[in-house]
C-alpha cells in the first residue's frame, strides 16, 4: 500500500491511497485519491478542475489473461466519469460501461481543450457486453464555436461487435444519427445556409485485416447535401 501525501509550497494538494493485491491468484489494484488537480494540470484543463476532486479506480487481472476495470469513478466538480472495462490480453474491449458529463460552473460556460468552444452541459453514455450489440447517445447544450452556436446537439450511437476474442476474425460495426437544432450566430447569411435543423448519418464497418469502411457519412442542412464514403487505411 502507498500513502499519498503532496504538498506543494505548504499547500496541501493530494491524499489516498494505491493498493497491489492478489485475488484468487489474479493481480489487482485499488486507487483512491483526493484533491486539487487543477494546479498540477495545463490551462486548457483548469476548468475542468476547478474544484475538489477525487478519483476512484479497482482493477484486476482476468483469468484468461486479460484485465478488468471494475470501478472507474472521477468527480471533479464541471467533469463526472463513471465507467468499467474488461479487455481480451491482446487489449481488445470485451464489454465496457462510460458514463460522462460536463456542467459549466454557475454562471459561465465551459470552456474545451483549445480554448476555441465552450459548452454549458455534455453528456455522453455508451455501454457493450451480453451481446453482439453496443448502444450510447450524445447530448450536448449550448456548444459555441466562433460566432456560431448550436443550442442543442442530439446523437444516437449504436453498432455492433463480433469475434471480439478473435484478433483475427473481429469485425465492429458502428451507426451515427444525430440532430443539431437551435442554430445561433450573429451572421444573417450563416444561418440562411444553416437552415434551423442540421443532421448528420455516418456509418463504419471495420474488420480485422482491412481497411475501415465509410459506408456512409452525410451532412444535411437547408443549404444542401454533403456525402463522402470510402476506405480509410490499409
Amino acid at each position: 500500500t502507498a500513502e499519498l501525501d503532496f504538498q506543494v509550497g505548504g499547500e496541501d494538494l493530494l491524499d489516498g491511497r494505491i493498493v497491489l493485491n492478489e485475488v484468487d491468484g489474479a493481480q489487482g489494484f485499488v486507487v483512491d485519491i483526493t484533491g486539487r488537480l487543477q494546479p498540477m494540470l495545463p490551462p486548457e484543463l483548469h476548468t475542468f478542475f476547478a474544484e475538489e476532486s477525487t478519483i476512484q479506480m479497482r482493477g484486476r487481472e482476468t483469468p484468461d489473461g486479460g484485465r478488468a476495470l471494475d470501478l472507474l469513478s472521477i468527480d471533479s466538480g464541471a467533469l463526472q466519469v463513471d465507467g468499467s472495462l474488461e479487455t481480451a490480453p491482446d487489449g481488445f474491449p470485451q464489454a465496457f460501461e462510460l458514463t460522462g458529463q460536463m456542467s459549466a460552473p454557475a454562471g459561465a460556460p465551459l470552456v474545451l481543450p483549445g480554448g476555441g468552444s465552450t459548452l454549458t452541459n455534455g453528456r455522453l453514455q455508451v455501454s457493450y457486453g451480453g451481446t453482439d450489440r453496443w448502444a450510447g447517445f450524445l447530448e450536448v447544450t449550448d456548444l459555441t464555436s466562433g460566432d456560431l452556436t448550436l443550442g442543442d446537439v442530439r446523437a444516437q450511437l449504436n453498432g455492433e461487435i463480433f469475434n471480439p476474442q478473435d484478433a483475427a476474425l473481429r469485425r465492429v460495426t458502428a451507426l451515427l444519427d444525430g440532430v443539431l437544432t437551435d442554430i445561433r450566430s450573429p451572421d444573417p447569411a450563416l444561418l440562411e445556409a444553416l437552415g434551423e435543423e442540421i443532421t448528420l448519418d455516418l456509418g463504419l464497418d471495420w474488420t480485422s485485416g482491412s481497411p475501415l469502411q465509410i459506408e456512409t457519412a452525410r451532412v444535411t442542412s437547408e443549404g444542401g447535401v454533403a456525402d463522402v464514403n470510402g476506405e480509410v487505411g490499409t
